[in-house]
């Protein structure tokens, strides 16, 4: 019997009422305090307890897409020359890439990467790719939509990294701004994925690196991570992590301080992770740079094998190794290696004739 009522001065129905009541403030009251040193203690362990704890997410397919299927990726022409002759373009690489033919390509690639972040609400300024950019086909509905991309070309990197034309000023070899992570109008993105937005980093190198970059970025860009998945082997003092940790992602994180497994199967992998949680409608970016690049190429050759995932990963990010005349920054051999720029190409065209919108990770 609940302390202070009794049967003579309330009804049964009264009485069993307010015994409801009781128990469920006394409940709610257990469980947050319970939740508060479950979380305590996690962020004292570097962990996440986002997954575990039993809220009730609802899916945010409010809008519903337009179906989408992917037809085609069409490599541009500077993409195709190069490709049509890597094996002698990666012997001299900076040779075609200061050439006037070299140049003036490059320029007009970087002048099309400027004018869709100014204007990026203009459907003109992506449907209309020029000669230097490559760019995705799909089907939405009736209607078939471009999604552009930087093409494979060079060092595979920013154009000016390495080896710039006459009159253009170097860039850092860890320039991201030629990246076109979102190559389509912002309405078209948010049509195309109505769902939840998802991070998924593998190496992350801190809470301030690769994290904040694809914040700032995406962000700039009218996207915002619903949920980002954090992985790095190195072991962070919880402390340090947590209070460098973006404010805008903090409650986002799923931090999981231990190695990416080589079981691809088991429940904790990131490719499980990804194929559990997703919904139609969903976005999903994937980085990989776990600074072990045998290891990070059975991840990718994965990617490129698992049919299941070609449809739920929408853009990946990945630096694969390669040694190159004028590239040393890998530390392989300039010639005669067999990891090479042709194998780059060969990789990453495979990867994006799949559907995968793969970008060059640095």
């Amino acid at each position: 019997m609940v302390k202070g009522f009794t049967s003579t001065h309330l009804s049964t129905r009264q009485f069993f009422l307010a015994t409801i009541v009781f128990m469920s403030s006394l409940l709610l009251t257990l469980y947050t305090n319970l939740k508060r040193e479950l979380l305590t203690l996690c962020h004292a362990g570097g962990l996440s307890l986002r997954r575990y704890s039993p809220v009730l997410y609802v899916h945010s397919n409010v809008q519903k897409r337009t179906d989408v299927q992917f037809l085609e990726y069409i490599s541009s022409a500077w993409e195709e020359e190069w490709r049509r002759n890597i094996l002698t373009y990666q012997e001299a690489p900076c040779t075609h890439m200061v050439n006037k033919k070299g140049a003036d390509f490059s320029e007009t690639f970087l002048t099309f990467v400027k004018r869709i972040k100014e204007y990026n609400t203009s459907e003109h300024s992506y449907s209309q790719p020029n000669k230097a950019v490559s760019y995705f086909v799909y089907r939405m509905g009736s209607t078939e939509v471009k999604v552009v991309i930087e093409p494979l070309v060079g060092f595979f990197r920013h154009p000016y990294a390495l080896c710039p034309p006459a009159g253009k000023a170097k860039v850092s070899v860890l320039d991201l701004s030629y990246i076109i992570f979102r190559g389509m109008p912002i309405d078209l993105f948010r049509s195309m994925y109505p769902g939840r937005k998802y991070l998924f980093d593998l190496g992350i190198n801190g809470p301030d690196r690769s994290l904040a970059w694809f914040d700032r970025a995406y962000h700039a860009s009218g996207i915002d991570f619903d949920e980002i998945w954090a992985w790095d082997v190195r072991q962070f003092d919880p402390t340090m992590f947590w209070n460098n940790v973006p404010e805008s992602i903090y409650s986002k994180i799923h931090l999981i301080n231990v190695r990416v497994g080589d079981n691809v199967t088991h429940v904790g992998h990131p490719f499980q992770i990804i194929k559990s949680i997703f919904q139609k409608g969903d976005y999903v970016a994937l980085k990989l740079d776990i600074d072990s690049p045998g290891f990070e190429q059975v991840l990718a050759d994965h990617v490129l094998q698992d049919e299941e995932l070609h449809d739920k990963i929408a853009d990946f990010y990945y630096e694969k190794h390669f040694g190159a005349p004028g590239f040393p920054h890998h530390g392989l051999a300039a010639h005669g290696s067999p990891q090479d720029m042709s194998s780059v190409m060969e990789f990453f065209t495979a990867l994006r004739k799949r559907g995968i919108r793969t970008h060059y990770w640095v």
